[in-house]
């Protein structure tokens, strides 16, 4: 619309999502072994504006997602602590969709990112350990190509679970903000080492029900490439 500052854009994109043990396991580790898993049918329409004002770059984008078999965790009721999947077998989701980058010189960028999703579901009374709303802000900050040390803030709002019972009863799950904070060291172009810290103001909170998060935690590592 406007050489690079404003550029509107549409897409459509209709596949079949093969869902698995192994990809519910990443999602939830606590589900059972033996899940009843079916593929979800996926289509995502989006509308959206980006572009880039010298070092300013944004894309807002509004996507209406159709999806078949729509997989949900909620609690085994024989075992509170375990979770099995159930399915919507239609579900509309109404997403807006935000980003926001700032490149204050080279070594120096901030990025702001954001969803708010609303549900319409026909079978499920609601979207079971799904966040509405989640954002996050990064400061990125790279020191002579050698050292990157990044900032992250970030929220969800609460999320709901069913309980154990046949009346219809609900648990609702506080959302939270907090901080993330990591260093990673590049050696050479193979290697390099990383550290992290996670949970930063020791917030007890989770996304599924009768489990709740780690306080602060740390992590280290090293990554090689060939």
């Amino acid at each position: 619309m406007y050489e690079h500052s404003i550029i509107a854009y549409i897409d459509y994109t209709h596949k079949l999502r093969k869902n698995s043990l192994n990809s519910y396991a990443h999602v939830n580790n606590w589900v059972e072994n033996s899940l009843d898993v079916r593929n979800s049918l996926v289509g995502d329409l989006g509308i959206g504006f980006k572009g880039t004002l010298q070092n300013f770059s944004y894309n807002v984008a509004f996507h209406f997602n159709h999806i078949k078999q729509n997989p949900f965790f909620v609690n085994d009721t024989m075992d509170m602590k375990r979770f099995l999947v159930v399915y919507d077998s239609n579900t509309l989701v109404y997403n807006a969709h935000f980003e926001a980058g700032y490149n204050v010189k080279e070594w120096l960028r901030f990025t702001l990112v954001g969803d708010y999703n609303h549900y319409q579901l026909k079978n499920q009374a609601r979207a079971w350990s799904e966040p509405a709303f989640r954002t996050t802000f990064r400061a990125n900050y790279i020191w002579k190509k050698k050292i990157s040390v990044y900032l992250d803030l970030y929220g969800v709002t609460s999320t709901y679970a069913p309980l154990a019972v046949v009346d219809g009863s609900e648990v609702k799950l506080k959302g939270t903000a907090d901080i993330n904070v990591g260093i990673e060291y590049f050696f050479n172009k193979h290697v390099s080492f990383w550290g992290m810290i996670n949970n930063i103001a020791n917030q007890n909170y989770g996304r599924f029900y009768k489990y709740t998060s780690y306080g602060i935690n740390g992590a280290i590592g090293a990554k090689f490439a060939f």
